[in-house]
């Protein structure tokens, strides 16, 4: 089999995806449930939760 010209093969762009630079308004809900309402620990529930959303948006701006 006869090897074929390599010159004759395209080169394709790379895709370059443009970002957004619109800015949303974003909120954070955290609410304690009933199983935990009565629990000394509630405190660290919430922040967590809170801590979880503030993580979360900023790894996508």
């Amino acid at each position: 089999m006869a090897r074929k010209s390599r010159k004759q093969i395209a080169v394709e762009e790379p895709v370059i995806e443009s970002v957004s630079s619109e800015v949303f308004s974003t909120a954070i809900y955290a609410r304690l449930s009933v199983e935990n309402s009565g629990k000394s620990e509630k405190v660290d529930v919430i922040a967590n939760q809170i801590e979880i959303c503030k993580s979360y948006i900023a790894e996508r701006p």
